[in-house]
């Protein structure tokens, strides 16, 4: 944004997300990290949250996933966090929805849960670029290797962009290469019945 930055997961280790905001930090030189959102609970995609709470980002999620956020910035770590103790600030969601904008961009981080992978999830939206970044919830491989059948993860997660009406062109991913809308239209034909996660 033209005056802050929205981090999307903090996936990894605290020596992983330290890494991330240095290359944040040579790449958007000047710009606080405001915020940092998370699509999920699961290790590796909050194992590196400590370092930007440390940053003094305000972590976005549901209001559900506080007590984890928590027990995590509490956890005895060897890291700046631990060296310099900072509360957890949050911001949450609200209405099922969460928009930031300075006017050029938008970001929109919606609550699809609760969804078979994980009770609360999140994805985040760019409707201007009509890119949806998602975690667990489609896996393209970077290869030429088939989809394999459907998980259910992904079955929800294709309902849930019907039912919001996100005009959705490409969907970024934690795991795996960006895919187009109509390679998760394919995915769910071709595999059938949808596998169990």
């Amino acid at each position: 944004f033209l005056d802050f930055i929205v981090v999307v997961e903090a996936p990894g280790t605290s020596a992983g997300s330290e890494a991330v905001i240095g290359r944040i930090g040579e790449t958007i030189p000047g710009k606080p990290i405001r915020y940092v959102a998370m699509t999920h609970h699961h290790g590796d995609h909050i194992g590196g949250l400590r370092p930007f709470v440390a940053e003094g980002a305000t972590v976005v999620t549901t209001t559900a996933n506080r007590g984890v956020v928590e027990a995590m910035t509490r956890a005895p770590q060897k890291d700046r966090l631990a060296k310099s103790p900072r509360k957890v600030e949050f911001a949450f969601l609200e209405n099922g929805r969460r928009v930031f904008t300075d006017g050029a961009q938008t970001l929109e981080l919606i609550d699809i849960g609760p969804n078979p992978h994980a009770r609360e999830m999140v994805v985040a939206y760019l409707p201007k670029h009509r890119v949806v970044f998602q975690g667990d919830l489609l896996f393209i491989p970077n290869n030429d290797a088939p989809t394999g059948p459907p998980q259910a993860g992904t079955v929800s997660f294709a309902e849930q962009l019907k039912a919001k009406r996100l005009d959705v062109g490409r969907i970024a991913s934690v795991h795996g290469r960006t895919a187009t809308i109509e390679e998760l239209w394919a995915a769910l034909e071709a595999g059938g019945e949808p596998a169990g996660h």
